[in-house]
Protein backbone atom coordinates (compact mmCIF):
# COMPACT_ATOMS: atom_id res chain seq x y z
CA UNK A 1 0.00 0.00 0.00
CA UNK A 2 2.84 2.57 1.14
CA UNK A 3 4.40 1.26 -2.44
CA UNK A 4 1.51 2.85 -4.67
CA UNK A 5 1.60 6.18 -2.37
CA UNK A 6 2.51 9.63 -4.82
CA UNK A 7 6.01 10.58 -3.26
CA UNK A 8 3.77 13.58 -1.26
CA UNK A 9 2.02 11.55 0.12
CA UNK A 10 4.59 8.96 1.27
CA UNK A 11 6.90 11.67 2.68
CA UNK A 12 5.41 12.75 5.76
CA UNK A 13 4.68 9.15 6.87
CA UNK A 14 8.31 8.12 6.64
CA UNK A 15 9.10 11.30 8.27
CA UNK A 16 7.47 10.01 11.49
CA UNK A 17 7.96 6.35 11.43
CA UNK A 18 9.71 5.02 14.07
CA UNK A 19 12.20 2.33 12.03
CA UNK A 20 13.06 0.61 14.98
CA UNK A 21 14.22 -3.41 14.78
CA UNK A 22 11.52 -5.96 15.19
CA UNK A 23 13.87 -8.98 14.00
CA UNK A 24 17.69 -9.00 12.60
CA UNK A 25 16.49 -8.49 9.20
CA UNK A 26 14.27 -5.41 9.67
CA UNK A 27 15.14 -2.26 7.51
CA UNK A 28 16.10 0.27 9.74
CA UNK A 29 17.04 2.87 7.97
CA UNK A 30 14.71 5.07 5.29
CA UNK A 31 16.71 4.83 2.13
CA UNK A 32 16.51 1.08 2.49
CA UNK A 33 12.64 0.99 2.99
CA UNK A 34 12.48 3.59 0.25
CA UNK A 35 14.59 1.14 -1.90
CA UNK A 36 12.33 -1.12 -1.03
CA UNK A 37 8.99 1.04 -1.84
CA UNK A 38 10.38 1.35 -5.23
CA UNK A 39 11.63 -2.02 -5.79
CA UNK A 40 7.95 -3.35 -4.88
CA UNK A 41 6.15 -0.55 -6.69
CA UNK A 42 7.71 -1.36 -10.06
CA UNK A 43 7.95 -5.31 -9.19
CA UNK A 44 3.90 -5.53 -8.16
CA UNK A 45 4.52 -7.04 -5.29
CA UNK A 46 6.41 -7.53 -1.89
CA UNK A 47 8.35 -9.77 -0.23
CA UNK A 48 9.46 -9.35 3.35
CA UNK A 49 11.96 -12.23 4.27
CA UNK A 50 12.24 -12.07 8.23
CA UNK A 51 11.69 -8.69 8.44
CA UNK A 52 8.86 -8.82 10.81
CA UNK A 53 10.08 -11.80 13.04
CA UNK A 54 12.70 -14.97 12.54
CA UNK A 55 11.42 -17.37 10.05
CA UNK A 56 8.53 -15.57 8.88
CA UNK A 57 8.04 -14.85 5.03
CA UNK A 58 5.63 -13.01 3.67
CA UNK A 59 4.56 -11.89 -0.27
CA UNK A 60 1.86 -9.32 -1.33
CA UNK A 61 0.15 -8.03 -4.23
CA UNK A 62 -2.15 -4.48 -4.16
CA UNK A 63 -5.98 -4.81 -5.20
CA UNK A 64 -6.47 -1.66 -7.63
CA UNK A 65 -9.96 -0.06 -8.39
CA UNK A 66 -10.88 0.73 -11.53
CA UNK A 67 -9.11 3.85 -11.42
CA UNK A 68 -5.56 1.45 -10.92
CA UNK A 69 -4.99 2.83 -7.11
CA UNK A 70 -4.61 0.84 -5.02
CA UNK A 71 -7.45 0.13 -2.29
CA UNK A 72 -6.25 -3.06 -0.44
CA UNK A 73 -3.48 -5.81 -0.86
CA UNK A 74 -3.67 -9.42 0.11
CA UNK A 75 -0.80 -11.39 1.09
CA UNK A 76 0.43 -14.95 2.56
CA UNK A 77 2.74 -15.42 5.33
CA UNK A 78 4.50 -18.45 5.93
CA UNK A 79 7.52 -19.75 8.04
CA UNK A 80 10.76 -19.34 5.91
CA UNK A 81 11.34 -22.78 6.18
CA UNK A 82 8.27 -24.15 4.33
CA UNK A 83 9.10 -22.17 1.03
CA UNK A 84 11.92 -20.51 -1.04
CA UNK A 85 11.79 -17.04 -2.10
CA UNK A 86 11.68 -18.67 -5.31
CA UNK A 87 9.35 -21.17 -4.62
CA UNK A 88 7.03 -18.01 -3.64
CA UNK A 89 7.68 -15.87 -6.86
CA UNK A 90 7.36 -18.97 -8.72
CA UNK A 91 4.23 -20.57 -7.21
CA UNK A 92 2.41 -17.88 -4.19
CA UNK A 93 2.71 -14.98 -6.43
CA UNK A 94 1.00 -15.96 -9.72
CA UNK A 95 -2.00 -16.88 -7.21
CA UNK A 96 -1.83 -13.94 -5.50
CA UNK A 97 -2.05 -12.02 -8.98
CA UNK A 98 -4.74 -14.18 -9.78
CA UNK A 99 -6.77 -13.81 -6.81
CA UNK A 100 -6.10 -9.84 -6.65
CA UNK A 101 -7.17 -10.17 -10.62
CA UNK A 102 -10.74 -11.59 -9.45
CA UNK A 103 -11.06 -9.55 -6.45
CA UNK A 104 -10.12 -6.17 -8.69
CA UNK A 105 -13.41 -7.78 -11.47
CA UNK A 106 -15.99 -7.71 -8.66
CA UNK A 107 -14.66 -4.13 -7.33
CA UNK A 108 -14.96 -2.77 -10.80
CA UNK A 109 -18.72 -4.44 -11.15
CA UNK A 110 -19.77 -3.15 -8.06
CA UNK A 111 -18.12 0.58 -8.48
CA UNK A 112 -20.27 0.60 -11.91
CA UNK A 113 -23.59 0.07 -9.45
CA UNK A 114 -22.90 1.19 -6.45
CA UNK A 115 -21.02 4.17 -4.90
CA UNK A 116 -17.87 2.55 -2.85
CA UNK A 117 -16.82 5.15 -0.38
CA UNK A 118 -13.17 6.56 -0.23
CA UNK A 119 -10.85 6.05 3.05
Amino acid sequence: MLADLPPADLAPLLDHAELRPLAPHTLTHRTELEAALERACAEGYALVDEELEAGLRSIAVPVRDRAGSAVASINVAMHSSSRTIEACLEEVLPELRLTAGHIESELHIAARFTQVPLM
